[in-house]
């Protein structure tokens, strides 16, 4: 296969998966947000920062509603005539059903909604409500239609995953055998293709894996188990294959994780020989380096390693304080006066500060933050001061028309940022208060969190499962646009 072939279509083939099958988890995790509906009635909700809002439609006539969520069931008031009505809501298996008064009206989930007659019992639904106009179902305009988004991101995703599969050969999607190292130009530049095919072999594969087990592909599907096996067996030893073949086996699923712990011991431990061996240690070079030899570090490979390393320690290859720690010192000392970072120094001459590379640093300061300071918050006065991170993500709100200059790499940055944001921040609110959250929104793997940049939030809503910003919504649904296509 053309590895050109690969850094143009599949890669960004690649990053689309990754990204589209947390924003699809978004549109599913919660359960009461959408449009329900019956013969007699249409209830529509949609989820904000203090419970839910919507309308519940009878015939012609619209009554507001909003509501809450206590163990697994809607507790509400809709309005009408500037009277107060109350009404519960619950599922049993598919079926929302709907109380209010002495009526239950069982409801199940649609793209649009339906009218119906107004009961019969005074205390159901306020007086003067209509039937059902002779002219058909009436369609709620103040909800989008859930259900379509949800199609069309299950469409993209399966289109990605077949094309994904009709490029693998052999359980590989790299090049038969690792290719020698590049040699530079006049002017001391090298291909990427010929990085690729030389210290990062096997990184392609491990992308491509990886994306595929997010989507949801099988690992027992027989593609599926060539691609793992070629890379248990894959002599890989660059930064970014080796960080990438760590997080394939952190996706593994729960009942197969333990088969694969060896193989994050054995990448953790080729991580570390890539790590710098003198100041500043806490960074990474592409490759091997030799002991007590400067061989420079750029952000973009060190935090790609911190990933890798988050990944091994995840599956139970633990990692050592020391090394945490290295990573804070020098990715604080890194940071700008700006809030930002850039590609890293030593370059001539100074790369300006980016999106991606600033996506990076506070991903970065956020797993140091749990790995380091796991227990600080936990004492329920209030969310931990973290400058630094604050600088960051400051930042990227300031500069946020530059974040889709590279759409695909810095959303992989922010995503993996915002997962880690959101866990540290609802763990320092409380630490009950995250599992009632996520038992809440069954199992979703992050919670809601707000920023202080509202645009920057729909950044979030794409990347994150639960993620919900305040208001607007054309930023988030120009994201998921962008990576249909």
């Amino acid at each position: 296969m053309c590895v050109e072939t690969f850094m143009r279509n599949i890669l960004p083939a690649c990053f689309g998966l990754v990204l589209l099958c947390p924003m699809l988890a978004s549109a599913q995790a919660d359960p009461f947000s959408g449009v329900f509906q019956n013969d007699e009635m249409t209830l529509t909700l949609a989820k904000e920062p203090d419970g839910y809002a919507g309308t519940i439609q009878m015939g012609d006539n619209s009554f507001p509603a909003k509501a809450v969520a206590i163990n697994k069931r809607l507790n509400g008031k809709f309005t009408s005539g500037g009277k107060s009505f109350t009404f519960t809501a619950e599922f049993t298996e598919e079926t929302l059903n709907f109380k209010t008064g002495k009526t239950l009206y069982s409801l199940t989930r649609k793209n649009v909604g339906g009218g119906g007659n107004v009961p019969a019992t005074p205390d159901a639904m306020p007086p003067g409500a209509a039937s059902r106009p002779a002219t058909g179902p009436i369609v709620p305009t103040t909800m989008p239609a859930v259900a379509t988004q949800v199609e069309k991101i299950d469409q993209a995703i399966a289109r990605g995953r077949k094309f994904l599969l009709a490029q693998q050969k052999n359980g590989s999607w790299d090049i038969a055998a690792r290719g020698p190292e590049p040699k530079p130009n006049a002017k001391g530049e090298v291909n990427v293709i010929d990085i690729q095919n030389s210290s990062q072999w096997g990184g392609l594969s491990a992308l491509a894996t990886y994306a595929l087990l997010t989507s949801g592909e099988n690992p027992r599907d027989p593609k599926m188990t060539a691609a793992i096996e070629f890379l248990k067996k894959a002599d890989l030893n660059g930064t970014y294959a080796l960080a990438m073949r760590a997080q394939v086996w952190n996706a593994m699923p729960y009942n197969m994780r333990q088969s694969y712990v060896e193989d994050a011991r054995r990448d953790r431990d080729l991580l570390m020989k890539n790590k710098r061996t003198t100041a500043p240690k806490g960074l990474f070079r592409y490759s091997p380096v030799q002991p007590n030899l400067d061989q420079g570090y750029d952000n973009s490979c060190s935090q790609i390693a911190v990933l890798g390393m988050w990944a091994c320690n995840n599956m139970g290859a633990e990692v050592p304080m020391e090394f945490w720690k290295e990573v804070e010192e020098s990715w604080l000392k890194n940071q700008g006066g700006s809030g930002g970072w850039n590609y890293g120094s030593g370059f001539t001459p100074t790369p300006p500060v980016t999106a991606s590379m600033t996506a990076a640093g506070v991903a970065t300061l956020f797993i140091t933050l749990d790995m380091l300071h796991g227990d600080v918050g936990l004492d329920c006065r209030g969310n931990i001061n973290h400058k630094p991170i604050d600088d960051g993500i400051k930042w990227i709100a300031d500069h946020y028309d530059s974040v889709f200059t590279r759409q695909l790499a810095v959303l992989h940055g922010v995503w993996h940022r915002a997962h880690r944001a959101g866990e540290r921040l609802q763990v320092h609110r409380h630490q009950r208060l995250v599992q009632a959250r996520r038992d809440e929104a069954r199992g979703a793997p992050a919670s809601r969190w707000l920023l202080e940049s509202e645009r920057l939030g729909y950044v979030l809503c794409a990347a994150v499962p639960g993620a919900r910003a305040v208001s607007g919504g054309d930023e988030q649904a120009g994201i998921r646009d962008r990576c249909q296509r």
